[in-house]
């Protein structure tokens, strides 16, 4: 049975090719969708307002290019590492305001994230993994204990004494 290629997609795991055939038109879609969601701020950090200015050329240009919304082309775009976000974000090295940027561009890659798994363009699995990662997502399973008496009533000590001729 050799030379039976699968086509991608077919496979129980996979829904949507994992991006792999993700259009232009939805990365489009879904970056002015953003750009329409999630108008600029007034900052009073000046520095702020330059990288906030950044970010948005950065989703213009993936509007431009029919590219996707990420997490690092956008703290790319706005001039900022992952570390940077993750001082900011807890307030280590900058203020509330810069805390709020960084949770800003993480919120807009989540609604990304979402708009391309409900619309089928990317695996599940994969953006789970991502809502996990970036976005402080997790399962959660409740598990209830019940107390029970898998041996039927506890006998008092009385008929206890008597089954064992005490």
């Amino acid at each position: 049975m050799a030379g039976k290629q699968k086509k991608p997609g077919n496979g129980a795991a996979t829904f949507g090719d994992n991006g792999v055939y993700l259009t232009e038109d939805t990365c489009t879609n879904v970056a002015r969708m953003i750009l329409n969601m999630y108008p600029k701020l007034e900052y009073k950090d000046k520095d702020l307002m330059a990288r906030q200015d950044r970010l948005y050329e950065g989703i213009q240009e993936l509007v431009q290019l029919g590219l996707k919304i990420g997490n690092q082309v956008l703290y790319s775009a706005a001039g900022v590492s992952k570390d940077d976000v993750y001082r900011w974000e807890n307030e280590i090295d900058r203020t509330p305001e810069h805390r709020d940027f960084v949770k800003r561009i993480k919120l807009i890659c989540s609604t990304a994230r979402e708009l391309y798994m409900a619309s089928g363009q990317i695996n599940p699995v994969t953006g789970i993994f991502w809502q996990k990662n970036y976005d402080g997502l997790s399962d959660v399973q409740q598990i209830n204990v019940l107390p029970t008496q898998p041996l039927g009533e506890k006998l008092p000590e009385v008929d206890i004494k008597r089954l064992l001729g005490d």
